[in-house]
């Protein structure tokens, strides 16, 4: 379903297709697939065999391998292979994401739309980030929430690959997630809870709510987004600009402080879009 322009937590959450093949095409020197083997992910096939498909979850994981993934974010851009609790010995972890990316993708889950309306008042102050997943033909549903000290990962499926159209992330595996992080959440004790401090060189700026830059004079709305100085790309907003109408024949026109003359704003995207 076409929906137009998005905002970027919002195609991230719904899994929109286009943007994450354009986002993958974009990076050159160390793509997703690098990004995957550096992460120890084992079921990998050669690089030519996924093409831009990879970055829409073509690549075989295990569950292990997929938290561990998460774990990225949750840990400040720091990999750390998974232990058991009882293991003495704990990994040192090398850093795979800077503090401040990992930080932000944090943000954009936990703007994820919960399947739930209301939540444990206990709890209702606790952010939790996820993501859904379903497989093609409906063989596996996924849920995987990044929440105070957990990052907790949900399976539904049939044990022999058999599909089930009823198999979709969203409608099955995050709500039996999010019970489950209520039920966890519950029992920490206000004082004991955790959250994810802001990194110094995070900054949170004004930008016009459509196109993602710096306002200019004819940006009807803007809101606060995250930004790295230094790093994260902005430019001022080109979509929207003032124009001059003649109301005489609908076009535009160079005159102006005429009476048939109308100022307006309009939005000019890119033709891409």
């Amino acid at each position: 379903v076409f929906k137009g322009p998005v905002q970027a937590w919002y195609a991230l959450a719904d899994s929109r297709n286009i943007p994450a093949v354009a986002l993958n095409r974009d990076l050159k020197q160390r793509d997703l697939y690098d990004f995957l083997i550096e992460a120890g992910i084992t079921g990998l096939k050669e690089r030519d065999h996924y093409g831009l498909s990879l970055v829409l979850g073509t690549g075989d994981v295990t569950m292990m391998e997929l938290a561990s993934l998460y774990g990225i974010l949750a840990n400040n851009g720091i990999y750390k292979e998974i232990t058991s609790i009882y293991t003495a010995k704990k990994s040192p972890g090398r850093s795979m994401l800077t503090a401040e990316s990992a930080f932000i993708v944090k943000k954009m889950l936990e703007a994820n739309v919960p399947p739930y309306q209301n939540r444990p008042q206990e709890v209702a102050d606790i952010p939790i980030g996820y993501k859904t997943g379903t497989s093609i033909g409906f063989k596996d549903s996924w849920s995987v929430g990044i929440f105070d000290r957990y990052i907790l990962c949900v399976w539904i499926g049939n044990f022999d690959g058999h599909g089930n159209n009823a198999f979709l992330g969203r409608r099955m595996a995050a709500p039996l997630m999010f019970n489950m992080a209520y039920s966890l959440l519950s029992n920490i004790p206000k004082n004991q809870q955790t959250s994810y401090e802001r990194p110094q060189n995070v900054k949170n700026i004004d930008v016009c709510s459509v196109s993602g830059g710096l306002p200019n004079p004819h940006c009807p709305q803007t809101e606060y987004a995250w930004f790295i100085p230094g790093t994260s790309p902005i430019t001022t907003c080109k979509i929207h600009r003032q124009v001059y109408i003649d109301t005489r024949t609908g076009y535009r026109t160079n005159q102006r402080n005429k009476e048939y003359v109308a100022t307006i704003v309009r939005e000019f995207w890119p033709s891409d879009l």
